[in-house]
């Protein structure tokens, strides 16, 4: 009888490529969400500036030393809080800002070779400056945003526009959609995890927890069909909430699940 399990990759180990970004200037500027962004094509960071935020854009393959004088995305004035790739167009990047404002941006197919200030739209609405922006991983023209006038919205990119407007009760400490695109998960600073319908505009259900800290804390959809961690609502209505560093501190089946919490519907 077999008692050791064939596999292959046991022996199996990574390397970590020579290949590097070297002169990074990040920016000292406290941020809401992810520090670094990245997709098939470009990485994307905070530059280091003395007046409102940059984002340095490199193709993913451009390693080496960077030059001081690298071209950035400098359009707002203000801070940045939050940025994200479309996750239908590499070229697409989305940024949320202290200024009040979310812009769109086009990165050219080579990356940028001048300083980019002139967005592809602005969307405008938020009464205080933007904290999260997202979007949504089924319609490629819409996508949330959240901000300290303490709402939620979410924007159609085709009209320019806020569609729906979602008050939430306290300051947002995260955001994130389903899988399906269809709900939103927003965790705040009263403790507690709400799940919003944007097209109802109210919360659906919430979860209040007594050892949900104030802090940053990703959460994640959790499929139990796929036993896997993602954006995905389950048939059981469960959602699973985890504390770690980027990415919620999953890595190769370890992570730090904090609990799995059936939704309550609010009355």
């Amino acid at each position: 009888m077999k008692v050791v399990r064939d596999s292959k990759f046991r022996h199996v180990f990574g390397n970590a490529t020579k290949e590097n970004f070297q002169d990074l200037r990040l920016s000292s500027k406290p941020l809401e969400t992810t520090g670094i962004r990245g997709n098939a094509k470009f990485i994307c960071f905070p530059w280091e500036s003395g007046g409102g935020g940059t984002l340095a854009v490199i193709p993913s393959t451009k390693f080496g030393r960077l030059p001081r004088d690298l071209p950035l995305v400098a359009g707002h004035t203000g801070g940045i809080m939050d940025f994200e790739f479309s996750p239908f167009d590499d070229h697409l990047l989305l940024s949320a800002s202290e200024d009040l404002t979310l812009k769109l941006w086009q990165i050219p197919s080579d990356g940028l070779t001048q300083h980019l200030k002139d967005p592809l739209l602005t969307l405008e609405g938020h009464g205080k400056k933007v904290s999260f922006s997202t979007f949504n991983p089924c319609a490629s023209n819409i996508v949330a945003s959240t901000a300290f006038d303490l709402t939620c919205k979410v924007w159609n990119l085709t009209e320019q526009e806020a569609s729906f407007n979602i008050p939430v009760p306290e300051q947002v400490m995260h955001i994130k959609w389903n899988y399906t695109g269809s709900l939103l998960a927003l965790t705040c600073k009263d403790k507690k995890m709400h799940i919003v319908d944007p097209r109802q505009s109210k919360t659906l259900a919430h979860f209040s927890f007594a050892f949900f800290s104030t802090g940053l804390n990703v959460k994640e959809w959790y499929c139990i069909r796929t036993r896997s961690v993602g954006s995905c609502l389950c048939s059981g209505g469960l959602v699973l909430e985890t504390r770690g560093g980027v990415g919620g501190g999953y890595w190769a089946g370890f992570f730090l699940p904090r609990g799995f919490f059936p939704m309550v519907r609010d009355s």
